[in-house]
């Protein structure tokens, strides 16, 4: 008995359904794939500002903190004078929070708080809080500084600031920060930072609490600042949405000004923005005391 084959046409339909079969697995494939690294990838952006926004608040909450030197009139400021940090101060270096829009003049000089006015540092964002440190437990790492650097000052006082500098052949801002372990070694702790931005929340009648919020240290009397909120805008190193993608779906964002953004089609970076509130708690130490 003769066998019926495939005739030629059958052939080249089962060959062009299989190949249009392997194409759409294919495609579903390199589709998921992208799609899972661009998530790890983002979820690895958010990971680092995170833990840079951390930093940043560990070292705002504990901006002030020092030896107790008595609550003062609780009917004025005083109320909230409570340590050794707090204003009034005879030493420059003892300041527990200060603030630039466009950088410190002189940076490496700790005890120097003017504003730099250079154009160069225009929208380059810097801060700088002391504290004691912990002297009896030197394993903790409290007691260095942002480098890791234990400072040889009497009484363990850590003293950092936190800068925005653009490398050499760059056009984004790296996140530095200066302690006075070793002032000739900055180290830096985020890159690809877009922006920074800080909002000063400010005591106008002494209870510690934030009475109105500015976005500019210009004119500030810090001795009246009890919180202090971070936003962070940051990208990635690599560039990581296709082409097409990016054309058809452009990234869009919400910056540190509020504004929502558009990313063009060359920007294939991702875009990330953080914020957070910490309380200057060591401004607020006087309010947790009884006065009865």
């Amino acid at each position: 008995m003769r066998k019926q084959g495939y005739t030629l046409i059958e052939m080249m339909i089962s060959i062009a359904l299989g190949l249009i079969i392997i194409l759409f697995v294919s495609n579903l494939y390199l589709s998921s794939k992208e799609s899972y690294r661009i998530n790890q990838d983002y979820a690895q952006l958010v990971q680092d500002g995170r833990s840079v926004m951390a930093l940043l608040g560990r070292n705002l909450t504990q901006a002030g903190f020092g030896n107790p030197v008595g609550l003062g009139d609780q009917t004025t400021f005083d109320a909230a004078l409570s340590t050794d940090f707090n204003y009034p101060v005879t030493t420059p270096a003892r300041r527990a929070f200060s603030a630039c829009d466009n950088g410190f003049a002189r940076l490496s000089d700790l005890t120097d708080f003017s504003c730099s006015t250079s154009s160069v540092n225009v929208g380059r964002t810097a801060f700088h809080v002391s504290y004691r440190g912990d002297k009896l437990n030197t394993n903790s790492g409290a007691g260095t500084d942002c480098n890791g650097q234990k400072p040889s000052v009497t009484g363990d006082v850590i003293v950092n600031r936190f800068y925005l500098t653009i490398s050499s052949g760059s056009t984004t801002k790296t996140l530095n920060c200066l302690g006075n372990g070793n002032t000739a070694f900055a180290q830096p702790l985020l890159n690809n930072v877009e922006d920074m931005r800080l909002t000063y929340g400010v005591d106008t009648n002494g209870d510690q609490v934030a009475d109105y919020f500015v976005n500019t240290a210009t004119g500030i009397d810090f001795k009246n600042v009890v919180s202090v909120a971070i936003c962070l805008q940051i990208s990635s190193t690599n560039s990581i949405a296709p082409v097409t993608s990016q054309a058809s779906k452009p990234q869009v964002f919400t910056d540190c000004n509020g504004a929502r953004q558009t990313a063009s089609v060359t920007d294939r970076k991702l875009h990330a923005v953080l914020s957070s509130v910490f309380t200057l708690r060591n401004r607020a130490a006087s309010s947790l005391y009884s006065y009865e």
